[in-house]
C-alpha cells in the first residue's frame, strides 16, 4: 500500500476518515511509511516528514528555562513557539480575530480554530428544492428559500414596491425610514444599513474585498464591482447569467471587527504621522 493508492482510495471513499488529501498523505507517511521520514530525533526515535517538522519536536526535550522562550508582554505566561504566543495575545488580551470564515463571516484568533469552525460547514446539504437544483443543510434554510419560489409578494405599505420574502421586505423599508443605528467608531458617520458601515470602514482599513471574476480588479463596495463588471465585462456577464452559474457571495467580516482594525489603522497613522514630525 503506497500513498498513491491511498489517494486514490480517498477518492473513491471520501469516508476514510479525512476531509483533506494532504491531511492524508501526511498522516500516511508519518504513521506508515518509515521509508519517507529521513529526519529522525537525536534524542528519541520519532521520525518526521521535513527538517522542520523534527526541529519542532526536539524542543520538548530541552529544559523549561530553554523551551518557554516567548514571554507575554501583557503577563506572566511565556510559550514555546510565537504562534502559540501570537494565540493567547489574540484570544485574552486584544480579541483580535483576523481568520475570517468566507463561508459565514465568524471571525477567530487562529487557522486551526477557523479550520475546526469550517468543518461544520461540509455537513450534507440534505434539504432539496422541489422548483430548482438547490439543498441546504436544514429545514429552516429551505424554508426561507422556497418563498423565492411562491407567488406571493410582500408590497410596500409606503410606496408599493413588491419583495419576494419579509426579509427583502424589511430591508427595503430601512429606504423610508430615518433612523441609523449604525455608526463608525472612527470618524462618527452613520448608516442605515450594517453592509453600509461594513462598506465604509473598508475606507478606513484599505480592504477590498469584492473581487471583480472576470479580471484581477478589487472594490470596497459591491455596487462599485457590480457596476465595473456591466461596463468592462458585459459579454462574460450575459454569458455567466445565461448558464444560471451564480457568482460566490461575498461574506463580510462583522461589524465589531471591522470597527476594531479600524481604529487600529487609524492609531497606527497618526503614530507614523507624529514620528515624521518629530
Amino acid at each position: 500500500m503506497n500513498v498513491h493508492f491511498v489517494i486514490k482510495l480517498l477518492r473513491v471513499d471520501p469516508t476514510v476518515g479525512f476531509k483533506r488529501k494532504y491531511l492524508l498523505t501526511q498522516h500516511f507517511r508519518e504513521k506508515h511509511s518509515k521509508k519517507e521520514l529521513p529526519f529522525v530525533c537525536s534524542k528519541c526515535p520519532k521520525r518526521f516528514i521535513s527538517l522542520k517538522r523534527m526541529q519542532q519536536h526536539e524542543v520538548i526535550h530541552l529544559p523549561n528555562n530553554e523551551r518557554f522562550t516567548f514571554p507575554c508582554p501583557y503577563c506572566d505566561k511565556k510559550f514555546i513557539r510565537s504562534v502559540g504566543l501570537q494565540v493567547h495575545i489574540r484570544g485574552i488580551h486584544t480579541k483580535d480575530r483576523p481568520f475570517i470564515c468566507e463561508e459565514c463571516g465568524k471571525c477567530f484568533v487562529s487557522k486551526g480554530a477557523l479550520k475546526d469552525h469550517q468543518r461544520s460547514h461540509l455537513q450534507e446539504r440534505s434539504f432539496q428544492c422541489s422548483q430548482c437544483p438547490k439543498k441546504f443543510k436544514n429545514q429552516y434554510r429551505l424554508k426561507m428559500h422556497e418563498e423565492v419560489h411562491s407567488s406571493i409578494t410582500y408590497d410596500c405599505p409606503h410606496c408599493g414596491v413588491k419583495r419576494k420574502t419579509k426579509r427583502n421586505l424589511k430591508l427595503h423599508m430601512l429606504v423610508h425610514s430615518d433612523v441609523k443605528k449604525y455608526k463608525c467608531n472612527c470618524c462618527g458617520n452613520e448608516y442605515k444599513r450594517a453592509k453600509a458601515l461594513k462598506e465604509h470602514i473598508f475606507l478606513h482599513t484599505g480592504q477590498r474585498p469584492y473581487k471583480c471574476p472576470f479580471c484581477d480588479k478589487t472594490f470596497a463596495s459591491g455596487s462599485n464591482c457590480r457596476s465595473h463588471k456591466k461596463k468592462a465585462h458585459p459579454a462574460e456577464l450575459e454569458a455567466m447569467t445565461k448558464s444560471g452559474v451564480e457568482p460566490k457571495n461575498v461574506v463580510l467580516p462583522r461589524i465589531e471587527y471591522l470597527q476594531s482594525r479600524s481604529i487600529t489603522n487609524v492609531d497606527s497613522e497618526a503614530l507614523s504621522d507624529t514620528s515624521d514630525q518629530e
